[in-house]
């Protein structure tokens, strides 16, 4: 499955900011690209909305940014198979 750099804005921003809207745009965030975004973070239980109404992330998704938040850059050296 692959992630689009707007998913990834917006769960980090989800998950670094208390009011990832103003973060992020209200017209990126409101748009359907944005839209899908938080409906697929909310059906796969990365995020959930709050009491107060606020999205946040869960532990899942917590595991899942401290794994992205991980990866290393990728070096630019040339490898064999044999090696």
């Amino acid at each position: 499955m692959e992630i689009s750099p707007l998913a990834i804005v917006i769960v980090m921003n989800i998950y670094k900011y208390p009011n990832p809207i103003e973060r992020v745009g209200e017209d990126v965030w409101k748009s359907q690209a944005g839209m899908d975004c938080i409906q697929g973070f909310l059906s796969s239980g990365i995020i959930k909305s709050g009491e107060d109404g606020r999205l946040r992330v869960t532990e899942k998704g917590r595991v899942w940014i401290t794994r992205i938040l991980a990866t290393p850059f990728p070096t630019y050296s040339w490898s064999f198979p044999d090696d």
